[in-house]
């Protein structure tokens, strides 16, 4: 009995861990390629993590984005700002690297509630020079910048919003600085979108398979204790 009440226990597990896949594909900007840069001295992905000091590069694209204006997505690994470092793993983006630039990635989405969440720092002190946009189409959009309460140079401020998509399909999730364009300006890492579930879902709510198994399992274990009772 005890088995089919784990096997149970390990169904729902399944069932949540599918819940939370992955939507964002490499949003932590942590998957390695091939490609060099075109920039430093057209550095391929792997060396940054492993130079001395500065550690950066430029690229048109990178694993799940791509570049839509601008010069190109710069990655920065840890060690190349003092005071700094990734939030997640060991790279993250410098929205403004030669220019202002932007960026998407498609994402596909079901029905009900989601949430956006991102890490931002400023980099530098100069005014209008730290923001960054986000948009997913239509769906929900903003800045962050270091005139936002909370935000501080060196140090990565959590940012989320919940958001609701009426029909399933596929959207494009973008990113970009705003204000001066001088190769200097927000700091970006560990992008992720969570499925929170349908919204406005109208109660009572049916039993998942798995929960009807363990009450179906809770049941049994009753009876045959009665059993045993009624024997003895």
């Amino acid at each position: 009995m005890r088995q089919m009440v784990v096997a149970g226990l390990a169904a729902l597990g399944m069932m949540a861990g599918a819940a939370q896949a992955a939507i964002v594909q490499n949003g932590s900007f942590e998957q390695s390629f091939a490609t060099p840069g075109k920039r430093n001295g057209g550095q391929v992905f792997d060396k940054l993590q492993s130079g001395r000091g500065s550690s950066w590069q430029v690229w048109d694209a990178l694993p799940g984005w791509t570049t839509k204006s601008g010069y190109g997505i710069e990655v920065q690994s840890n060690r190349t700002l003092r005071g700094i470092d990734a939030q997640h793993g060991l790279h993250y983006l410098e929205m403004d690297s030669n220019n202002n630039s932007s960026m998407v990635q498609e994402v596909v989405l079901d029905l009900g509630e989601h949430m956006l969440e991102f890490f931002y720092s400023p980099r530098t002190q100069r005014a209008q020079s730290n923001d960054i946009s986000w948009g997913l189409d239509g769906l929900t959009k903003g800045v962050v910048s270091d005139r936002d309460a909370g935000t501080k140079i060196g140090q990565w401020t959590r940012v989320t919003q919940v958001f609701n998509v009426a029909k399933a399909g596929t959207y494009t999730l973008g990113f970009g600085a705003l204000g001066r364009s001088d190769g200097l300006g927000g700091l970006l890492d560990n992008v992720s979108i969570t499925a929170m579930g349908l919204s406005n879902t109208p109660a009572p709510v049916p039993l998942p398979g798995a929960a009807l198994m363990l009450a179906s399992a809770a049941g049994a274990l009753v009876s045959i204790r009665r059993l045993r009772r009624a024997r003895t």
